[in-house]
């Protein structure tokens, strides 16, 4: 048996084109009327709109949207910050004129996205289809200059699978030549390129069959759950995801349809079909939750976040940083599930939807930080987020060495009061351990901080310690109004240098990191005092053995 249409299968082939367009003049025909003109325009009017909503997606500081109307029908690309998005008047930062760099090379360019760098958010990976199609070229954008970078990575039309590694790498997938694409037209190979380096010279990390759909490379940036992985997508509904340990791929034995997440120690599993594990069936539908290294270690104990019934749907999980928040379709009008993984996926319901309504999240940016909001004395406080922005990369001082011991120390306006009390530790007790520090909502001045800690050095303590732990600081009092931006980033800075500055007074040789998430800044990352903690600051990584 033959199939008479197989010849439409050759998606760019001119006979098949043709055919398209015949088919389509004959529907333009077919419906032609004056009432069909009236709603084209009516709905071109609607489309056009400059009332319309627009849609934002966070990216550190700022709220990036891809805009078009009759003036520019290539569209727009520009950013906002919070504050201006919430005004009546927003004050958008146009950073690509899509239409205008049309008119300039000589092409009619179609904006495909944009890929930020992550955690820096000062390069972008822009995606540019010069008909509309899947294939696209792939240029290095410079967000500060609004401009296209010399000599950047470039990647010629293809339909190509690309990742920030870091600043000057990337994963590629694309058109490397004769055997580099699937019978799909999609990248068979993951290869890894550097800034400069020509795309024939990139390495190869990954191939898969030529019969696949595509692979793909993967870099996670969230610091402390740094992580490559690759995934083979086997069809569309179907794939393989790879750890890439010490250059070698460890699978992720989940079934080829089931959908998956890591985020930060954590492994999400959405099965699409009945799954037996560990003498537990989970249905079709659900999503259950596992540490990652307790599942590499063989581990099939999950926790069940969702289960299916006659009336409720899974359609949709975000994280943030602290926080999964489930899209459920509850006999199909939405509901949004908050679940707390440190409080045992403890969950509450997001209050203040309309009632028989479809919601949506957007967007949510995992890597940040909640550290100012309701107060703790607001009773608020127990169900509401405060505002969020993005965290920055930690500041590591002192030698490129590692640091591992007990913990001691805490709030350091509490501190001093155990010091006036006469009741410090004794500096022998202390000596190679990992000193905790971290500063309240109340917002000690620098110079009270400079003062505090000195006087651990003072004691002695500072010179006794393998290394110094420093939380990031609050920035908001509990009767205060939030800091600007600029002061809140010159808050931090400022106590982040006193306290690097008397440290490495006292101890040159103690390894210092500040800016994690613990003490009084929310989310917590919970640390066990008296019990171990390694930094190592070469690989500018904290763990903690919680034992």
């Amino acid at each position: 048996m033959t199939d008479e249409n197989l010849w439409l299968e050759e998606i760019h082939g001119e006979a098949p084109l043709e055919w398209a367009a015949e088919q389509s003049a004959a529907t333009l025909a077919r419906f032609a009327s004056p009432a069909f003109d009236a709603l084209s325009g009516r709905l071109l009017e609607v489309i056009d709109s400059d009332d319309r909503i627009p849609i934002v997606s966070r990216r550190g500081a700022h709220y990036y949207n891809f805009w078009r109307d009759r003036e520019h029908p290539r569209g727009l690309w520009r950013r906002t910050t919070l504050e201006s998005y919430r005004s009546a008047d927003t004050d958008w930062e146009l950073l690509l004129d899509v239409d205008e760099l049309g008119r300039r090379e000589g092409a009619e360019w179609v904006f495909s996205g944009a890929t930020l760098l992550p955690r820096d958010y000062t390069r972008a990976l822009v995606a540019l289809s010069p008909d509309g199609g899947d294939a696209v070229t792939v240029r290095e954008f410079d967000l500060p200059s609004r401009s296209f970078v010399p000599d950047g990575f470039i990647v010629p039309t293809a339909k190509s699978e690309y990742c920030w590694i870091d600043h000057d790498t990337i994963y590629l997938g694309t058109d490397f030549g004769p055997g580099s694409m699937t019978e799909s037209s999609y990248p068979r190979t993951v290869r890894r390129l550097r800034r400069g380096q020509p795309l024939a010279d990139a390495t190869l990390v990954h191939e898969v069959a030529v019969g696949d759909l595509a692979v793909a490379g993967v870099h996670h940036h969230t610091p402390g759950f740094e992580r490559d992985l690759i995934v083979e997508h086997l069809d569309f509904y179907r794939s393989r995801t790879f750890l890439v340990v010490d250059g070698e791929l460890v699978p992720l034995e989940v079934p080829d349809d089931a959908d998956l997440s890591l985020r930060r120690e954590w492994l999400l599993v959405h099965p699409r079909s009945d799954w037996r594990i560990g003498g537990v069936v989970h249905p079709t539908g659900a999503l259950i939750a596992i540490r990652l290294d307790a599942f590499l270690a063989g581990d099939r104990d999950f926790d069940v976040l969702f289960m299916p019934d006659a009336h409720t749907a899974l359609e949709e999980w975000d994280f943030t940083d602290s926080h999964l928040i489930l899209t459920l379709l509850v006999d199909v009008a939405s509901t949004l599930v908050v679940l707390d993984p440190s409080n045992g996926w403890s969950r509450s319901s997001l209050a203040g939807l309309p009632a028989l309504s479809t919601v949506r999240v957007i967007d949510t940016d995992p890597d940040e930080s909640e550290d100012f909001g309701v107060p703790w004395t607001d009773p608020r406080a127990l169900n509401e987020f405060g505002a969020r922005e993005a965290t920055k990369p930690w500041t590591w001082a002192g030698p490129n060495t590692v640091a591992e011991g007990p913990t001691w120390g805490g709030c350091i306006e509490v501190i001093d009061q155990i010091a006036l009390a006469d009741r410090m530790p004794e500096v022998t007790e202390l000596a190679g351990a990992i000193l905790l520090l971290e500063t309240s909502e109340e917002l000690p001045a620098a110079d009270d901080v400079k003062r505090w800690v000195r006087a651990l050095g003072e004691r002695g303590i500072l010179a006794s310690v393998a290394g110094v732990l420093v939380a990031r600081p609050p920035v908001s009092g509990l009767h205060s109004a939030v800091p600007s931006s600029d002061e809140r980033a010159r808050l931090r800075v400022v106590q982040c240098d006193t306290i690097i500055e008397q440290v490495t007074r006292y101890n040159p040789d103690a390894v210092v990191c500040v800016g994690l998430p613990f003490g009084h800044t929310r989310p917590q990352w919970i640390i066990p005092h008296g019990g171990t903690v390694r930094l190592d600051g070469t690989a500018r990584r904290v763990s903690a053995d919680y034992s």
